[in-house]
């Protein structure tokens, strides 16, 4: 999801994704990191966004986002991400709290679940929020995982998956 949302325009904002990065301060007498993000996302402006990854919302303890703010501070950084691998309706009732939004500065902190970031290729609408959190219903998860088999047998008939013929060459749905 990040991806698409960074390629957005004429050039991409997104420099890459770096995971398992330890953040060291510059002082010639540390030998333990300062911090360490999941993923690091490093865009064009110079930016640093932290990413904190847990398998489930319950990782997410006071500690956790502690360290995160922590070295959100230290790098500087515009704001930050939490993720957890599972659906909405499967977390902490709490895990969305995670997520911090003022309308007139943006985003300090992004909660995602697979709800938004399993989408193959995210939409919104002009003046949309990418990041709005909006839970699947059972039927759009079965849907979705529906279709992500089907799309994977038949890819075992056509040989080894060739991600650019598959995009370029991909029928457009009602939703392009």
């Amino acid at each position: 999801m990040t991806h698409w949302i960074f390629l957005g325009g004429k050039e991409s904002r997104l420099i890459g994704l770096h995971p398992g990065m330890e953040v060291y301060q510059n002082k010639a007498a540390v030998t333990s990191p300062a911090g360490e993000a999941a993923v690091l996302m490093l865009t064009r402006d110079a930016a640093l966004v932290p990413v904190e990854v847990k398998r489930t919302s319950t990782g997410f303890t006071d500690e956790e986002v502690g360290k995160l703010d922590t070295l959100t501070t230290l790098l500087e950084a515009p704001w930050s991400v939490v993720e957890a691998c599972q659906y909405a309706h499967d977390m902490t009732a709490n895990f969305i709290g995670l997520q911090s939004h003022q309308p007139d500065s943006g985003y300090a902190r992004v909660a995602l679940s697979y709800d938004a970031i399993l989408d193959p290729t995210p939409r919104w609408p002009l003046g949309g929020d990418p990041f709005e959190w909006k839970p699947l219903t059972s039927e759009e998860i079965q849907s979705r995982e529906d279709a992500f088999v089907r799309r994977l047998a038949d890819q075992a008939d056509l040989g080894p998956y060739d991600w650019l013929a598959d995009h370029m060459l991909r029928t457009p749905t009602v939703r392009d």
